[in-house]
């Protein structure tokens, strides 16, 4: 790279010790660098996701932001605790130290979650083993009592806690504690707090979706009537007239990036509240395929606290007569993050490399780049050229430097350029750009592999065609004041992005149940310019669907296929497909079938604390079973209670059938099915339904003054619930279809009267 030829001139001797020059980089995530200061993620992005998450969700419960540390033991040990882990004493007087910790940030909080063990049912039924000297992990209750309360360590329960923990648990039996079943407790109560934690975070997550219709309307108003200096009237698209506006412009550029996207983003500075436009249009270099068009690009805008908590608050969904796409409202002062995005619909990886390719560099006694090279260059000083002044300064050279060899420009090789190649006011200039690039090539005695390497990173193929790169330029208009604009970085839209999308989508479309799956819902946008289909699970299960749209008429998809098969995570909403015209000025239209892949289905059957023999009888016949098959379930999880008649295990007419009969708590059996066919009791019918779960409640008929026809008629009334008998549930789930059913609301008075 042309990096060796700088340091070997800052070194003076490049060819005889070339291996001096070569630094080891120890992190080869660079565009880290390029993160804003704060962004707390980067920190941790080697963890799993779902750590990260749980993470950030026990952090939350404790303080409003992660941008705000934690200002005392006790806020550490509630964060730890909320991430299902138990910090000891010790651990916290280690890491609190008294009088000389103030405060740890969410990082050094993070790191501290790996210095714990995860809590292991194994592992604690052997703790309790060695500390009582039983093989059956039971010790009596006085001796259990004795061992919480005595020690150097004070404590945490006082004896009416401790009563209290002991009788909700369960786990006392004449005199005896069982060690084996506090350890199932205590490992249920981890899950339920990594649980309430999440439940949190997503209460407060900006993820909350406004109500469609009103939001769209109240959009669509917005801009009905614009501002005659504005816009004026085109026979397409409105055209911005926005003469005598402040303006600030920078060019940008989309990259493929393995698996993902990479672009620059901005920061945006308004100094005082008023009208603001963003504008965001795709620059072409390259002639595109006849009909095809540019590649879509549109701009999401998010609203920066001080703290660096972001908020979105639109993305530029209308189109000019130029060709652009652009958003207007009213800004207050502030800080604002614009983060481009292209759909991916016409951004692809190639397919086939392309046959044949240019030569770089001529070697004719004299080493020279070739002039097909050299105008390929110029494309890319144009477009590495961010702010236009024909001029590259040290952040553009050091972002091009980034994307071309992984690594940044150090202050002596700066200083290098500065002295050996043309510059203007300190920036290096086309002609410099050339020349260092000439360099390169002499270097290497006329080798192009590594003149190769920087192109293929800027997107070229072999023919010098950039077709794995996106350039673009965004502006930032006000009417009030000189907006202010700088790139942040060069790097992935990540999570934000990825959520505003889908919130944006979901904004704009009407939601619709899909039949059979209470839980899960299709929002499907189709847009003058652009088509969306989004797919949300409001359970708490993976669910498979197939989105297939291969009858539409003259589109493209972001997806290797028309008819393509998505896996949504439970509490989640994810993108199907982003759908645009294939050829421009053609009619287009969608058309979408869903399938679901309900394979894997489960259903928790429950009878309480008692006996419902019927029930279960009526669950494993074959008619039901195969009743069950057909809609798709293929496990059947059963809670016999106190039972006389025991069902089969194991596999039956393609159900697995699973049982047991009583334990401390069933909450995560709920929150594991997708269907609860339960006795009519209110306990559980009301555990169902606030777990969100759709609900087939059984009457037990056989029961003297029975109350259960009562609660399981008012529930199904008011659409919460179908309800039946053992002789009648054959009927009842042959015809059901839970889309139907409404979401329950916990707390309603009437259902418990």
């Amino acid at each position: 790279m042309w990096v060796l030829c700088l340091r070997g001139m800052a070194f003076k001797d490049v060819r005889t010790q070339p291996a001096t020059l070569l630094r080891q980089i120890a992190d080869t995530k660079f565009s880290e660098r390029w993160l804003e200061v704060g962004d707390n993620a980067r920190q941790i992005e080697k963890m799993e996701e779902s750590t990260q998450k749980e993470l950030h969700a026990a952090y939350l419960c404790v303080k409003p932001t992660v941008a705000e540390d934690l200002t005392s033991c006790e806020e550490l040990k509630r964060a730890l605790q909320y991430a299902g882990l138990n910090p000891t004493p010790s651990f916290l007087a280690k890491y609190w130290q008294e009088g000389e910790t103030e405060s740890l940030t969410y990082e050094v909080f993070c790191r501290l979650t790996e210095q714990l063990p995860e809590i292991v049912i194994d592992d604690m039924e052997t703790l309790f083993m060695k500390v009582f000297g039983t093989a059956d992990g039971k010790v009596g209750e006085n001796d259990f009592r004795n061992m919480l309360t005595s020690g150097d360590h004070g404590r945490d329960l006082s004896d009416a806690d401790l009563d209290y923990v002991l009788q909700e648990a369960g786990i006392v039996a004449d005199g005896v504690v069982d060690c084996s079943r506090l350890c199932k407790v205590i490992l249920h109560t981890v899950n339920e707090m990594k649980q309430l934690s999440l439940q949190k975070l997503e209460e407060r997550s900006n993820f909350q979706r406004i109500n469609s219709k009103t939001f769209t309307r109240k959009k669509r108003e917005q801009y009905s009537n614009p501002d005659s200096s504005l816009t004026q009237a085109s026979s397409q698209h409105p055209s911005l007239i926005l003469d005598g506006w402040n303006e600030a412009s920078l060019k940008g550029c989309f990259y493929l990036d393995k698996q993902s996207v990479l672009a620059h983003q901005y920061c945006m500075e308004i100094s005082c509240m008023g009208p603001t436009v963003v504008k965001v249009r795709p620059k072409n270099y390259m002639q595109q395929e006849a009909g095809r068009g540019p590649v879509d690009t549109l701009a999401y805008i998010f609203r920066e606290s001080p703290e660096g908590m972001r908020n979105y608050i639109g993305f530029t969904d209308q189109k000019d007569s130029d060709g652009s796409f652009f958003w207007r409202d009213t800004l207050k002062e502030g800080r604002y993050v614009v983060i481009p995005y292209t759909s991916g619909c016409r951004l692809q990886e190639r397919v086939h490399e392309p046959e044949g390719y240019i030569e770089l560099v001529e070697n004719q006694g004299k080493v020279q780049l070739t002039p097909e090279f050299r105008l390929v260059l110029e494309e890319v000083f144009d477009q590495v050229d961010l702010d236009s002044n024909d001029r590259l300064s040290r952040q553009e050279f050091n972002l091009y430097n980034w994307r071309t060899s992984g690594e940044e420009v150090q202050d002596d090789e700066w200083s290098v350029v500065q002295n050996n190649f043309d510059v203007l006011d300190g920036e290096l200039t086309l002609n410099g750009f050339l020349a260092l690039h000439q360099l390169e090539a002499e270097d290497n005695g006329g080798d192009s592999e590594d003149l190769w390497v920087s192109l293929e990173a800027m997107g070229y193929n072999r023919l010098g065609r950039q077709d794995r790169a996106a350039p673009f330029t965004i502006s930032v208009h006000s009417h009030v004041c000189q907006p202010n604009l700088q790139v942040s970085g060069l790097k992935s839209g990540g999570l934000l992005l990825d959520k505003a999308v889908v919130r944006s989508i979901m904004e704009n479309a009407e939601p619709i149940k899909i039949k059979n799956m209470i839980d899960l819902i299709k929002y499907e946008y189709v847009g003058e310019h652009r088509a969306s289909i989004v797919i949300q699970n409001k359970a708490h299960s993976k669910v498979t669907v197939r989105v297939d749209c291969s009858r539409s008429a003259n589109v493209i998809t972001n997806r290797p296929s028309l008819d393509w098969t998505v896996d949504v995570a439970g509490k989640s909403a994810i993108i199907a497909h982003q759908l645009l015209p294939m050829r421009l000025g053609e009619d287009w239209n969608v058309f979408m079938q869903l399938e679901l892949n309900m394979s894997g289905k489960t259903i928790f059957v429950t009878v309480g604390t008692t006996h419902f023999d019927a029930l279960i009888q009526a669950i494993v016949e074959e008619e039901t079973l195969a009743i069950l098959r057909e809609k798709g379930y293929t496990r059947v999880n059963l809670q016999i209670g106190q039972g006389k008649f025991v069902p089969p295990e194991g596999e039956h007419w393609g159900i697995t059938l699973t049982h047991f009969r009583l334990k401390p708590s069933i909450a995560m059996d709920f929150a594991n099915a997708d269907l609860v066919i339960s006795h009519a009791g209110s306990g559980s019918c009301l555990e169902a339904l606030g777990a969100g779960k759709p609900l087939v409640a059984v009457v037990n008929d056989t029961l003297m003054a029975n109350h259960q026809t009562e609660l399981a008629e008012e529930l199904a009334s008011n659409g919460f619930c179908y309800y039946c008998y053992p002789a009648t549930l054959q009927e009842m789930l042959a015809d059901m279809d839970v889309s139907l059913l409404r979401s329950y609301v916990p707390g309603q008075p009437k259902l418990l009267a």
